[in-house]
């Protein structure tokens, strides 16, 4: 339980962007579709939403994961302000296992005035002053990926604040420009830009993203397990 547990909060983190156009010049908003696989077995889905509400950027990720007697799902909404300043994090996530019939559910909403976060998990509330400037793993790194064109080598350190993995503190976030390289997702071969993000010491990401400017494919390995999500397409 504690595996499945530590992955889905672990994959919360990945989907830090969606989709950027050929071009480089906006962000693509709108819904995407995963699959997600387990060591190269069906075991789940997910989703990103990517919006403006209120001249805020919004951005949504669901996912459910399925192994064995564990079936986890998670809610994740990230509000930024149009220049990508923390406005709210909110997370659900809940866990059931059918062997034992038992459920765990955890909500997290974490508001942010300035440096200030005021955490509420589960009935109970904290309030941290973070000591750096940070953002949320939302619509942050794709803008200054955009920023930067999305060119080879391209290096982005900051921090973030990640309640998963501390409350009282941010983690630090690197994300490169590995380059153009060609993949093959199903039968479709295609040439994609390979990207790597490092969370901490605590894990790292490949993203590859088509020509056209989507996340065709996302690579995890982590509790010696290999997770990987592909994007839908229509048929």
């Amino acid at each position: 339980m504690k595996e499945i547990k530590y992955i889905l909060l672990s994959m919360v983190l990945v989907f830090f962007f969606a989709s950027c156009n050929k071009d480089v010049k906006s962000i693509e908003r709108g819904d995407f579709n995963y699959t997600l696989s387990i060591n190269g077995l069906p075991a789940g889905s997910a989703k990103i939403t990517k919006t403006m509400k209120d001249g805020n950027h919004v951005t949504e990720t669901t996912m459910t994961i399925s192994a064995g007697t564990m079936t986890s799902s998670s809610f994740q909404r990230v509000t930024e302000t149009a220049d990508y300043r923390p406005v709210k994090l909110e997370v659900i996530n809940k866990m059931r296992d059918s062997r034992t019939g038992t459920d765990e559910t955890v909500k997290r909403t974490a508001t942010f005035k300035g440096a200030k976060v005021i955490l509420e998990s589960n009935g109970y509330k904290t309030e941290n002053t973070m000591k750096e400037k940070f953002y949320l793993d939302g619509a942050f790194f794709e803008n200054e990926l955009l920023r930067k064109k999305f060119k080879k080598g391209t290096t982005i350190r900051t921090k973030i604040y990640e309640p998963s993995v501390s409350v009282e503190s941010t983690i630090v976030v690197i994300v490169r420009v590995i380059g153009k390289e060609r993949i093959k997702i199903r039968e479709r071969e295609m040439e994609v830009i390979h990207l790597k993000e490092q969370i901490e010491s605590l894990k790292s990401v490949d993203f590859y993203m088509s020509t056209e400017g989507v996340i065709q494919k996302i690579v995890m390995k982590m509790l010696n397990n290999k997770i990987e999500l592909e994007l839908k397409h229509n048929e």
